[in-house]
């Protein structure tokens, strides 16, 4: 009679755990996991990061001047804010002429607030 009280609780617990385990699997098998770039989920998830994915285009004015502060070519290119201006972003000047600072880069910052 032992044996069949052992094999009746066996049995229980291993239905209950089959149970627990088809609820389970039921629950994520019909769920799919997306991330979507800009979604909510990753905004809850980590909102700095979310903010720096947005890409915001600025119009840079670009001025060569002359050393008696004298305007020689004006003109505005697009730019993303935190992209690196480089020579070769920047409006040809005439062979004549040259920078009088020597640059590597200009950083896009974007407008500065009033």
């Amino acid at each position: 009679m032992k044996k069949m009280k052992n094999k009746k609780a066996a049995g229980v617990i291993l239905g209950a755990v089959l149970l627990i385990v088809g609820v389970v699997i039921s629950l994520f098998a019909g769920s799919k996991i997306v991330f979507a770039q800009g979604g909510l989920f990753t905004t809850l998830v980590n909102p700095i990061e979310a903010v720096a994915q947005i890409k915001v285009e600025v119009e840079v004015n670009v001025k060569y001047i002359f050393e008696d502060e004298k305007v020689f070519k004006e003109e505005k290119i697009k730019a993303e804010k935190g992209r690196l201006l480089d020579s070769g972003d920047l409006p040809i000047i005439p062979d004549d002429m040259k920078f009088i600072d020597d640059f590597l880069f200009y950083e896009v910052k974007g407008r500065r607030e009033r």
